[in-house]
């Protein structure tokens, strides 16, 4: 269907919309590019106006929305009465905010013979569809909160099982570490003991000597078997690995 387009901008005044009863053939183009440029063009439009003798204000029909242009085409109802009225565009957006126009004063121009019917009573409708608008954009914004919530404990969640599975990982590292330090250490004492021994069996051999061990300082006294009173300690250096031995006269 063909209209007459004309284009209406956030900073002009006064629309008209034609003589009275004028329908279906004019269509005004809302550019709504200084809001929709900076909070996104995913929004949704409400058209409010208040005719001539109308106590309050009712939605506008015929109103789409595409891309930061809102196109309302004037219907019959909106031309009903001659005379200014006024108008108004409310941008709601998709995190439930809302902006709204400067009040438009609008101008239907009386036709020859064309009596102004009595008002309607838009009063109830209005007030029902204002509720409705507000329960749907109140439920929105309360299913939003809870996926962002839901995303944040799903975050923390994984956060919780890295920080476990790397203590897991970490402890078992540590106890492996522990395991072969333990190990080592009796390999060493393990080899010590032996040396001890080799060096006692060794001497005892020898036929001169017998050994005795204090278990306090760990020396091992030798008494010689040609009854010499003289004594004989031996001790390891455990860097080099030598055999001490000292003789006591």
């Amino acid at each position: 269907m063909s209209y007459i387009n004309k284009t209406v901008t956030l900073y002009d005044s006064v629309l008209f919309l034609g003589m009275q009863g004028t329908h279906d053939v004019l269509r005004f183009g809302f550019d709504l590019s200084p809001w929709t440029d900076e909070i996104g063009v995913s929004g949704d439009v409400v058209i409010s106006a208040k005719r001539s003798g109308d106590e309050i204000p009712y939605i506008v029909a015929g109103v789409e929305y595409d891309a930061g242009i809102a196109r309302w085409v004037v219907s019959a109802d909106d031309t009903a009465f001659s005379g200014e009225g006024t108008l108004q565009v409310d941008y709601t957006t998709v995190n439930g905010g809302l902006i709204r126009s400067k009040i438009y004063r609008t101008v239907t121009a009386q036709s020859m013979g064309a009596a102004d019917p009595e008002p309607a009573d838009y009063g109830t409708w209005y007030n029902t569809f204002a509720s409705l608008v507000a329960t749907a954009t109140h439920a929105a914004r309360e299913a939003e909160d809870f996926a962002t919530t839901a995303t944040a404990a799903a975050g923390s969640a994984e956060d919780a099982a890295q920080s476990a599975a790397e203590s897991e990982t970490n402890a078992a590292g540590s106890a492996d570490a522990a395991v072969a330090s333990a190990g080592a250490a009796g390999e060493s004492a393990t080899a010590a003991a032996g040396s001890a021994e080799d060096a006692a069996q060794s001497a005892a051999r020898a036929g001169w000597v017998h050994f005795n061990v204090d278990q306090e300082t760990g020396h091992a006294f030798a008494t010689m078997t040609e009854n010499v009173a003289s004594q004989v300690s031996f001790n390891l250096d455990e860097s080099s690995g030598h055999m001490e031995v000292t003789y006591y006269g």
